[in-house]
């Protein structure tokens, strides 16, 4: 959160640009600054496939193919816990809630659930099929997407869906804006990459107040690596060029 640091995992032996493993079951952290590698975490035994820091950035949580989270302490390199629920293979997103008391992940068992960071109790499960979620700047809301194409708004407090959001195929990821007024999602459709920006500003007032603004085209990159993780990643490395260049 301060920007010091970077937090990075595998999926495809390597990470983008930056390292080569040999295994890459690993989490490293980087000095973003020097460039340095400054410490790696050890514990999980497939891919690493998400990673998150806390908001006082003291902790992180990762996601991997071996169906479980883990915590780190950041510091000191320690796991301080392991929380296992998932079901099925990968667990595709993980992210806390502003105030770093809460955890949401999202998995390939189509399956969202919340956590209690300091217990590592799971306190619930989101109905419906979806893999990818991330807490509002407020912590008010946690939006989902996945499978079922669409993105849902889930009022935290109460576990109730908001509103939902069509979308035009499969939800690959879901952000909100600094502000928490705009929502986009993204998905791959075809040879394109598609990202869709609502403006969610009057949904704590009015749901029906949803108001779809624009989506943004882009063509799929080629890349050897077809999966969505090796296209996403192809992406940042070709806006990295361009946003250098």
């Amino acid at each position: 959160p301060d920007g010091q640091r970077l937090a990075s995992g595998s999926w495809d032996v390597s990470i983008w640009r930056l390292w080569r493993e040999i295994d890459d079951t690993f989490i490293k952290l980087w000095n973003v600054q020097k460039g340095a590698c400054v410490r790696t975490l050890r514990g999980h035994t497939r891919h690493v496939t998400s990673v998150s820091f806390s908001p006082n950035g003291l902790l992180l949580a990762s996601g991997s193919g071996d169906e479980s989270i883990k915590l780190w302490n950041v510091l000191s390199g320690a796991c301080v816990r392991t929380l296992n629920c998932h079901t099925a293979d990968y667990v595709l997103s993980v992210s806390f809630s502003p105030d770093g008391q809460l955890l949401a992940s999202g998995s390939s068992d189509n399956s969202i659930k919340i956590w209690n960071v300091q217990s590592g109790a799971c306190l619930r499960t989101l109905p419906g099929a979806a893999n990818w979620a991330t807490f509002s700047p407020d912590g008010l809301l946690l939006a989902t997407g996945g499978i079922l194409m669409e993105c849902k708004l889930w009022n935290v407090q109460s576990s109730a869906c908001v509103v939902t959001l069509s979308s035009l195929t499969i939800v690959s990821s879901v952000s909100f804006s600094p502000d928490g007024q705009l929502i986009a999602e993204g998905c791959f459709w075809g040879a394109s990459v598609i990202t869709s920006l609502w403006d969610i500003s009057e949904i704590h007032r009015d749901p029906t107040k949803l108001r779809f603004l624009t989506t943004y085209t882009r063509n799929r990159p080629e890349t050897q690596d077809s999966s969505f993780f090796g296209v996403l990643a192809k992406c940042q490395a070709d806006d990295l060029d361009a946003n250098q260049s």
